[in-house]
């Protein structure tokens, strides 16, 4: 009854993706919390966890056999994780999201680096089934 498990990184979910994400924020906002210094700094600590997702997600994504539902519960996700990062940034920090001028730079472009990537891992992932029907 020795059973090995095995993790397969390809294998795993938006959810459970966004859960260890939501994990790691939640963590972060704790130790930020509790270091009680409240510097704007902490926005970017979480935010750290937030770019991993944007980053990893779409690369899984890629390598996904049913890549539509995928995408729309990833979609979700991230909607979610950024949801939290506000609620959590504005909570930790002294400083709220409207207050830090670097946020409203960084937030438009995590966006749209995220959905670009989503793009580009579909192209990648449409040219390897061109290639492999070939």
């Amino acid at each position: 009854m020795n059973k090995k498990i095995s993790f397969n990184l390809k294998n795993t979910t938006p959810i459970q993706q966004g859960l260890v994400v939501l994990c790691a924020i939640v963590l972060i906002s704790i130790v930020c919390v509790a270091i009680q210094k409240r510097d704007v700094m902490y926005w970017n600590f979480i935010i750290i966890p937030f770019f991993l997702f944007t980053v990893y997600n779409p690369i899984i994504g890629a390598f996904q056999k049913k890549l539509l539902p995928y995408m729309g519960i990833s979609a979700l996700v991230f909607i979610g994780l950024a949801a939290t990062v506000y609620f959590l940034g504005n909570l930790v920090s002294n400083f709220s999201y409207g207050e830090v001028r670097e946020l409203h730079i960084i937030a438009p472009t995590i966006l749209i680096f995220y959905f670009m990537f989503n793009f580009l891992c579909f192209v990648f992932r449409s040219a390897l089934h061109y290639l492999n029907r070939i």
